[in-house]
């Protein structure tokens, strides 16, 4: 009766033991699983963030360089990208504005980039706006004032720190997914190790019991 007993005993006792490997290898899983897709988004987010940033500035910079070349020349073809370029500006402010979180270390700055922008272009609407009207030298003079490069300056290192953000926040995210997938490699191993030494206990238990 006893050999029954022990027997019985050890064969739930691995059983126990394979079934609770079982679980924490598929709880583990799981949550790893979870984790990696959130880490995905939260990658994709960054590069959507820092894609915003490089478009705004590029667009700002055209638009820059279509107010330069008309101010110099009179000639109204160099205006032709103008107001596609601050209106898509504009547009990638609003993303920006939207896809930052409210913990984001630049958020506080989001208030002086969205003044910053709308002087700017204010400031070039105004210089085209006079030479239009003939007022060229009245145009240069504002040209002159610099404060179109002061506020080019300022909207360019903010969005040098959100594309930086965004690039280091996306490579933090790309190594703790590759952390996890190595973890996720060692739980399942070691689980199935695990397993099969309790399928090898119990067949060793039944055969010296039986």
């Amino acid at each position: 009766m006893f050999p029954r007993s022990r027997l019985a005993i050890g064969v739930g006792a691995g059983l126990t033991i394979g079934f609770l490997a079982l679980l924490a290898i598929v709880g583990t899983t799981i949550w790893l699983v979870e984790r990696g897709n959130s880490l995905s988004e939260q990658a994709a987010l960054q590069r959507t963030i820092r894609i915003a940033a490089v478009e705004l500035r590029d667009h700002l910079r055209t638009a820059e360089s279509s107010q330069r070349g008309f101010l110099l020349t009179g000639n109204q073809i160099y205006l032709a990208p103008y107001d596609t370029s601050k209106t898509r500006a504009m547009q990638e402010l609003d993303d920006l504005s939207r896809m930052i979180s409210p913990d984001a270390p630049n958020r506080a700055m989001l208030p002086r980039l969205s003044e910053a922008l709308a002087e700017k272009i204010a400031e070039m609407d105004n210089s085209i706006a006079l030479k239009t009207a003939g007022r060229d030298a009245d145009a240069m003079a504002l040209l002159a004032r610099n404060r179109g490069k002061t506020l080019m300056d300022e909207i360019n290192v903010f969005l040098y720190g959100a594309i930086l953000i965004a690039d280091e926040n996306s490579t933090l995210s790309s190594t703790e997914q590759q952390r996890n997938a190595s973890l996720l490699r060692w739980i399942s191993a070691g689980g199935a190790v695990v397993i099969i030494l309790v399928v090898f206990a119990v067949v060793l238990t039944i055969y010296r019991n039986g």
